[in-house]
């Protein structure tokens, strides 16, 4: 075997691992969004947490091929960011968007793995 396919190999091996975790990737997502939207954010970790879920989507969906699903993170982040936005003025119009940007990279991922 050629380094070549080896290569190859090694690229769809961890492309469907990238596929097969989406499913636990949005779980996280969804959960530290309720959690910040409820108010039951304990010194901010759901904030944390949907923003390093969200921000690693925006980086790995891009690099396994995924664009559109990149760039819908990539807006997400943006919004739920805790060095640009407070969890507490996820409010009004800004919570909206960010909840139509999470189900828009929730449509995203099942179109991807079905299973997700």
């Amino acid at each position: 075997m050629t380094t070549a396919e080896e290569f190859d190999q090694q690229w769809v091996a961890l492309k469907m691992r990238f596929v097969k975790r989406l499913s636990e990737r949005n779980a996280k997502i969804h959960g530290a969004w309720q959690r910040l939207i409820q108010g039951d954010d304990d010194e901010g970790s759901a904030h944390s947490v949907l923003f390093h879920e969200v921000h690693s989507l925006a980086g790995s969906g891009a690099t396994f091929g995924y664009e559109e699903l990149s760039n819908t993170a990539r807006t997400l982040e943006m919004l739920v960011d805790p060095e640009r936005v407070a969890a507490d003025l996820l409010t009004g119009e800004l919570r909206s968007r960010a909840a139509q940007l999470i189900d828009a990279v929730d449509s995203q991922i099942r179109m991807i793995n079905p299973d997700a």
